[in-house]
């Protein structure tokens, strides 16, 4: 899964933020290594962490890998997150405390692994992103996470895209504005 999206995240990342590229049909040069990607790093920092701890996957040992391996230097919630990890603000206060970004989407982009993790089991892939999501995000931005696990860990065994959607939205607060959007 990581390997895929690693590959994904290279092959796009030139293009990134390019609202005027419609096709892209070769890639010249072909990157033959991952190339800096906010989508990826964190993910990488979450692999890191579960193979020196394993699973269950804590918020804790998440925010002590954010100490050490990312930067505060990010102007968005990644960054203030970072911050507040170095001043031992851990997580989910990591993820509200002076963070304009709460409800941003880069927790979203991290959902793939924590599915991957727990296919056809959407209550341990929200589980998973919810200790994740927190390291950085708080309310919808956590929300957007947990539904998107949930949501991807049940495609393992369905193909009804309503029913992933229901699924998905058992993890999402009713008051929320993105189970209100739905």
């Amino acid at each position: 899964c990581f390997i895929g999206k690693t590959v994904g995240g290279t092959l796009g990342m030139r293009y990134e933020g390019d609202i005027n590229v419609h096709e892209i049909s070769y890639y010249d040069p072909v990157p033959t290594e991952m190339v800096a990607n906010d989508d990826l790093d964190l993910q990488v920092v979450n692999l890191e962490t579960l193979l020196h701890k394993g699973l269950p996957v804590s918020r804790f040992h998440l925010g002590d890998n954010w100490r050490f391996h990312t930067a505060d230097s990010n102007p968005d919630e990644y960054g203030t997150a970072a911050s507040n990890h170095r001043m031992y603000i851990n997580a989910p206060l990591s993820g509200m405390y002076r963070n304009a970004f709460t409800c941003g989407m880069g927790g979203a982009l991290r959902s793939e692994m924590w599915a991957c993790l727990a296919p056809a089991n959407p209550a341990l892939a929200a589980t998973l992103a919810k200790e994740d999501g927190c390291t950085d995000h708080s309310e919808d931005g956590l929300y957007a996470e947990m539904f998107l696990a949930a949501l991807e860990s049940a495609a393992f065994v369905e193909t009804d895209i309503k029913k992933l959607v229901q699924t998905g939205l058992r993890y999402v607060a009713k008051t929320s504005r993105l189970y209100n959007a739905f």
